[in-house]
């Protein structure tokens, strides 16, 4: 909405976003998490606090850009109502780079959660995670390689697959790449 309207709601929209981008993700995880002492709680809240700025911004620049092409402006010009440009219109040509920004929202959340269990402040023991997998091996690491290698390469993978999984989803998505 801020992206296709524009003017005050754009403006409020964007200084939100401001606020959540000066500070870092990471940082503000140490903290909340030092002072709940962690947990799976904290790490849903911020990654949810911290991950949708990045996709926000990429849905608002592609909205902003979809809605000033001649097909976006032709449906204006038949009185076609802002309900049924956006979601027919900008929301359907806007929805590729919208997926992308998701995973990796996704990715973030899986790296900072890692991260977080690797300083002791994630998810609690009983709970498996790489970050502490990888803490574990970092201990051990001279006698016992293989407990920081594995999970290390474990969590690399899995990043890995995702990115491309959401560059596959990106493709086949994609509706400038129809008849390719």
């Amino acid at each position: 909405m801020a992206g296709y309207y524009g003017g005050r709601a754009d403006w409020c929209v964007m200084r939100l976003i401001e606020v959540f981008s000066v500070v870092p993700p990471l940082l503000a995880a140490m903290l909340l998490g030092a002072l709940t002492n962690g947990g799976f709680a904290t790490i849903v809240l911020i990654a949810a606090l911290f991950g949708w700025v990045q996709v926000c911004l990429l849905v608002r620049t592609q909205v902003k850009a979809i809605a000033q092409k001649e097909f976006v402006r032709s449906a204006h010009a038949l009185c076609a109502t802002p309900g049924y440009i956006i979601v027919r219109y900008l929301i359907r040509n806007a929805i590729s780079p919208i997926i992308v920004g998701f995973v990796l929202a996704i990715l973030l959340a899986m790296m900072l959660e890692a991260s977080l269990s690797f300083l002791g402040i994630g998810v609690p023991p009983p709970i498996p995670s790489w970050g502490q997998m990888i803490n574990v091996g970092m201990n051990l690491i001279y006698f016992y390689g293989r407990l920081a290698v594995f999970p290390t390469a474990a969590l690399a993978i899995t990043v890995l697959a995702t990115t491309l999984f959401g560059d596959g989803l990106r493709d086949a998505l994609d509706p400038t790449m129809k008849g390719r």
